[in-house]
């Protein structure tokens, strides 16, 4: 038995069959999982939830993944993020590295690497944030 996942993942996903597919997958794992179809709705949603990971599509039909990614990063910098496509270059995933992603995975999705890279990028927002709420208490 798999133990219990934690943490929260915003999924940016145009294709609505495949967020949803995904969302059920990433659910029925432990994860909470908020959902958008495109870049504009992403940062409501990330304004309102408590998001440690993006896990979102290169493509979005308007702003691509990557200046979503920098977006919210700006506004969140412990935010972890996962860029999926199925048109991927090897110049985009050098854009979205250094945008700041965690990860570039490539579709058709491997749903056991998409989760194992996902813990990894959950890991890495929790010692983020750990570590800022320790630089906080060592200031007062």
């Amino acid at each position: 038995m798999r133990a219990e996942r934690s943490g929260t993942v915003l999924l940016v996903e145009d294709d609505a069959a495949q967020r949803r597919t995904l969302a059920g997958f990433l659910s029925k794992r432990g994860y909470e999982v908020v959902e958008a179809g495109k870049a504009s709705l992403a940062v409501e949603r990330a304004a309102t939830a408590d998001v440690d990971v993006l896990l979102t599509d290169l493509k979005l039909g308007g702003p691509d993944g990557i200046e979503l990614l920098v977006e919210l990063r700006g506004r969140f910098p412990e935010l972890q993020a996962i860029v999926l496509t199925a048109y991927g270059t090897i110049d985009d995933a050098v854009r979205a590295m250094r945008a700041g992603a965690y990860d570039f995975v490539s579709k058709p999705i491997d749903l056991g690497h998409l989760e194992a890279v996902l813990e990894k990028a959950l890991e890495k927002a929790a010692l983020a944030r750990e570590n800022r709420e320790l630089r906080e208490v060592v200031r007062n």
